[in-house]
């Protein structure tokens, strides 16, 4: 299926941030985690298994990523996250000595000449087994997002880099931030079906300035998210009951993704254990939606191609007597049951807690109808 590209109105490439946090053991991401909520008066008991602290460690990361972000983009990542290596790469590379100025903040230095030494030095070195070809990199990308951005003023993606993969779409407004004079920054794009968009933020603290975009885009995010909701729960309720429906939440659940028409026109995946669904609509726009499979499927169903409802291929006649085994002895269906008796809000978007004044991390949807 044809996937949507959320930068298609744009006249220039965006810069997409690198990977930059330095420290990845989950236990000690973790452990970062917990003393941030901490600070913003938030407990996190830090579990003891590896599978949930395993789900816990990429919230702790995203939020390590955004702070090194920001560390970047003002020019202060080089000290703040390898300042007890910088001495000895120093010593290790003297010919990279106004490289290493530049990775320090010295904007005298000329870019051109830093993106000529780097690389060469970097095609010799093994970054996934030397801690300081490691750094070395590391100080390049983060440089090289500074220069791009803050200094040419190259549009920056604001897809997060950790789980922005498996994030939804935001077709009404393009999740991009470009800096446009010395105070101004413009998030989203001339042209976006948002009347929102594009939207302009003033100051000169960029850090104040990007936590002012990240909030902005998590409340675009996720009025979009719950516009899509509202529309197809309310088309839902319209569809007949239909037999098949266990049968396709069992499938669903086993197989992890389950298709709509003839042509696959819309694809539902199995997110996590049952409880979040990424739904792929024609044109490869996707959504998240936290709910029960039996729940997904008739949204899925309601969600159709503009000219009526959707079905996945009709199961077998073993399908349709496993699947009402199960749910008669309630073996696999405790999910759904659950779902299902919860408030609407298992139908809103999915929202993590975060600390007050911290970078957010959105869902998606639209912000009014196409």
């Amino acid at each position: 299926m044809r996937r949507f590209n959320p930068f298609t109105r744009m006249d220039e490439i965006p810069i997409h941030p690198p990977f930059l946090v330095r420290d990845v053991d989950p236990r000690r991401v973790v452990e970062r985690h917990r003393e941030r909520m901490a600070a913003q008066g938030i407990t996190i008991k830090v579990p003891k298994q590896e599978r949930p602290l395993n789900g816990m460690a990429v919230v702790g990361l995203a939020f390590d990523q955004q702070e090194a972000l920001l560390d970047a983009l003002v020019g202060e990542y080089a000290v703040r996250h390898w300042s007890d290596v910088l001495p000895e790469l120093r010593a290790a590379h003297p010919a990279l000595g106004r490289a290493f100025d530049a990775f320090e903040g010295d904007d005298t230095v000329v870019a051109a000449d830093v993106r000529r030494m780097v690389p060469e030095i970097l095609q010799n070195l093994n970054p996934l087994e030397d801690e300081r070809a490691r750094a070395l990199e590391f100080l390049y990308r983060a440089w090289q997002l500074r220069q791009q951005v803050v200094v040419e003023r190259r549009p920056m993606s604001l897809i997060p880099v950790i789980t922005g993969d498996t994030q939804g779409d935001t077709p009404s407004f393009t999740p991009v931030v470009k800096r446009m004079d010395d105070t101004t920054w413009r998030m989203g794009w001339p042209g976006d079906p948002a009347p929102v968009s594009p939207r302009e933020f003033e100051g000169e603290d960029i850090r104040e300035v990007m936590r002012a975009v990240w909030t902005t885009y998590s409340e675009w995010y996720n009025k979009d998210q719950e516009w899509w909701h509202s529309q197809m729960r309310d088309r839902a309720e319209k569809i007949p009951d239909h037999m098949f429906i266990p049968v396709w939440a069992r499938r669903l659940r086993e197989d992890n993704q389950l298709t709509f028409g003839p042509q696959d026109e819309i694809v539902v995946e199995n997110v996590s254990h049952g409880q979040l669904f990424r739904v792929i609509q024609p044109g490869g726009v996707q959504v998240l939606v936290r709910t029960s499979a039996s729940s997904v499927v008739r949204l899925a169903i309601a969600a159709g191609n503009g000219s009526g409802p959707l079905y996945p291929p009709p199961p077998t006649m073993a399908e349709v007597e496993a699947a009402y085994l199960a749910q008669i002895t309630k073996r696999g269906e405790h999910a759904d049951m659950v779902a299902d008796r919860a408030t609407p809000e298992h139908l809103a978007p999915l929202r993590g807690v975060e600390p007050a004044g911290a970078p957010h991390h959105v869902g998606v949807g639209r912000l009014h109808p196409p």
